[in-house]
């Protein structure tokens, strides 16, 4: 997928549309609760990845005939996207048999490829083409010359909870309902990706930092300043977006 497609469907979390027993469903962007529940699970496939790069549906195939509750299960979740609704074990088991009697094995393992697609793949395409990678290499580069001194200690961020979802909370103030099931993984890890970092560093220090680093530096606007809103606009116009 070209990357300018590729970023409208991940910022309007795009769905994959399609149709069973007469009615639509859609295939959402995995949430981070929502992927995590089928990350768990995938382990329980026991997809052959040999068989998987000759033939990814015939791979899928065996496996929606040999696990297919499972798969059932997943496509089920992959389908819902409100909390309460994928907590609800009924509607969940409605669902699955309603998918049961309404799928055919191959629309099965169509749909398991879609919902194995690995995330990591389209943040790193749209990482690479927002120049985000190139930002953080640049960042860490440029730390390096920040000298280690003080008596500054840190501590926390040794999970997901202070490495991620502490971030979200305090920066957008969002709870964590909304940050597990009200935003799809991809456009998190972007916005965690890019979100804005200052390193300071005295004049000593950046006397030493190659110019090569610092001219690539860009202006940076900040969305979240209202007086921003005709700078934030004006570059939404000025970008391509098909």
């Amino acid at each position: 997928m070209k990357s300018q497609q590729l970023l409208v469907d991940v910022l309007t979390e795009m769905p994959i549309q399609f149709e069973a027993g007469g009615k639509h469903f859609n295939i959402f962007p995995k949430s981070l609760g929502v992927k995590l529940l089928i990350d768990n699970m995938k382990p329980q496939l026991e997809v052959d990845e040999e068989n998987v790069k000759i033939s990814p549906h015939l791979e899928c195939l065996r496996v929606c005939q040999e696990k297919q509750d499972l798969v059932l299960r997943m496509i089920a979740y992959a389908t819902t996207n409100k909390k309460w609704k994928i907590l609800d074990a009924n509607h969940i088991a409605n669902r699955m048999e309603f998918f049961r009697k309404n799928l055919e094995l191959s629309d099965m393992a169509t749909l398991l490829i879609h919902i194995l697609k690995d995330d990591a793949e389209d943040i790193l395409q749209l990482k690479k083409f927002l120049k985000i990678t190139h930002e953080e290499e640049r960042k860490t580069k440029i730390a390096k010359y920040k000298k280690k001194g003080g008596n500054s200690v840190n501590f926390g961020g040794v999970s997901i909870y202070g490495s991620l979802l502490s971030f979200f909370a305090e920066t957008f103030g969002w709870s964590l309902e909304h940050i597990m099931w009200e935003v799809s993984y991809a456009n998190l890890m972007l916005m965690y990706s890019d979100h804005i970092v200052n390193i300071f560093l005295s004049e000593e220090e950046m006397k030493k930092v190659p110019f090569t680093l610092l001219e690539g530096q860009t202006d940076v606007i900040d969305a979240s300043d209202p007086a921003n809103a005709e700078k934030v606009m004006e570059f939404i116009k000025n970008n391509n977006w098909k």
